[in-house]
């Protein structure tokens, strides 16, 4: 299933909800912005018996606009190995441009990251994410990007990288709503 071109904006909840049977979605070429409770865009797995579902497959979120959403752009939960946030421009999102939990080994590559609350953020094993390319408006523009976050509820404090941070914002296409 592919959702493109289309404004979703000004909901009372989330812009866009993916939950537990999500397979083989795109969503390109978008505008995210001005949601409310939830946020722009959120993703998330079920459990079952304290186990992930793992229902949630090959997500693809390229070349979209997610701006001044309430509670964040991008929330990912419980996914592993399924989400790719790839040349989005994330902008002035209350809460984070992007978070992770209980979610590893997505990928977020070449997106433009500019002056949400927070960023980046991950919580809850959220390990081995893999981080390139990306523009950070919070870099100081020597070595790796570091991306803070906890590795458990009692809140221990580690970090990924993003060891190949872009310079400059990066150009994408601009998404035109017809």
């Amino acid at each position: 299933m592919t959702i493109e071109h289309s404004s979703i904006q000004e909901n009372s909840w989330f812009g866009i909800y993916l939950g537990q049977t999500g397979k083989n979605i795109t969503v390109k070429h978008c505008k995210v912005c001005g949601n409310k409770r939830g946020g722009g865009i959120y993703i998330v797995d079920g459990v079952l018996k304290r186990r992930l579902l793992r229902s949630i497959r090959n997500i693809l979120l390229h070349n979209n606009t997610i701006a001044n959403n309430d509670e964040g752009g991008i929330l990912v939960y419980n996914c592993i190995n399924s989400i790719c946030v790839v040349d989005n421009t994330i902008i002035s999102n209350n809460g984070t441009g992007v978070s992770f939990l209980r979610s590893w080994s997505n990928r977020v590559l070449y997106n433009n990251f500019i002056n949400n609350t927070v960023n980046a953020y991950f919580q809850h094993f959220s390990l081995l994410n893999h981080w390139n390319g990306n523009y950070w408006t919070d870099w100081i523009g020597v070595g790796p990007k570091l991306i803070k976050g906890t590795l458990k509820e009692v809140s221990i404090p580690w970090v990924n990288f993003d060891w190949h941070p872009a310079k400059k914002s990066i150009q994408t296409i601009e998404t035109t709503i017809q």
